[in-house]
């Protein structure tokens, strides 16, 4: 069975029914398919104005911001997955990567300025409006959680896209993510709207409430094609 699963299997998928064994590659396998013809999912979109932000990284902590091919070799490094990664630097996103005294992994984000992912996006991708940057995929290890290292992180970030003419980091958080979206509010994160996105089959549907003008921008963002 295994010699004719990696005879038909593509090398990446095989790769995987090696790692999680067939009952878990199936299970994620089911999943990606469900997700893709049924969903249904509801976020919070954050916007973080980045003129006048700064902030501080608590001692011991250094932060660095990869690009490219160097992004990928750093996870890689670390033993993370990058099947994702790949697709968000060919999009040309940027990896920013926190390290603790020791040199380990303490947090992790992107951050996209022309072609951003989002689910609910034709196509899984959008266009973020004018002057705006969109944060996704944040990660704190577990060892360095409960001190804040999230937002801090954030409003330095904020504190270099400003320097290129930036005006605003948007974020989306589930709605039910309470802890994240605690984060964003302490990093001064503003809600602007709330997204409810649903795929039955070939239909989607797309409603982003919200009468702050950057609900409008996201809207129109996220219903036009990304090219």
């Amino acid at each position: 069975m295994p010699a004719v699963l990696a005879a038909v299997l593509p090398l990446r998928l095989w790769r995987r029914f090696r790692e999680l064994g067939p009952r878990a590659a199936f299970e994620r396998a089911a999943g990606r398919l469900l997700r893709a013809l049924w969903w249904q999912e509801e976020h919070v979109w954050y916007a973080l104005p980045t003129e006048g932000v700064s902030g501080s990284l608590p001692a011991g902590y250094s932060l660095a911001r990869l690009r490219g091919e160097r992004s990928l070799r750093e996870l890689l490094t670390r033993g993370i997955e990058v099947a994702s990664a790949a697709a968000y630097v060919a999009a040309g996103g940027e990896l920013w990567l926190l390290e603790g005294a020791t040199g380990d992994l303490a947090f992790m984000c992107w951050i996209f300025r022309e072609r951003a992912p989002a689910l609910a996006a034709p196509g899984g991708w959008f266009r973020p409006p004018a002057g705006s940057a969109v944060l996704e995929d944040s990660f704190t290890a577990p060892a360095h959680r409960g001190r804040g290292l999230a937002p801090a992180v954030w409003r330095k970030i904020c504190a270099a896209l400003v320097d290129e003419r930036i005006a605003t980091l948007l974020t989306k958080v589930e709605v039910t993510n309470m802890p994240s979206r605690r984060a964003c509010e302490k990093a001064g994160f503003e809600e602007v709207g709330r997204m409810r996105y649903r795929r039955r089959g070939l239909r989607r549907e797309v409603v982003i409430e919200g009468s702050d003008p950057r609900a409008d921008a996201l809207r129109q963002a996220l219903i036009a094609e990304s090219g």
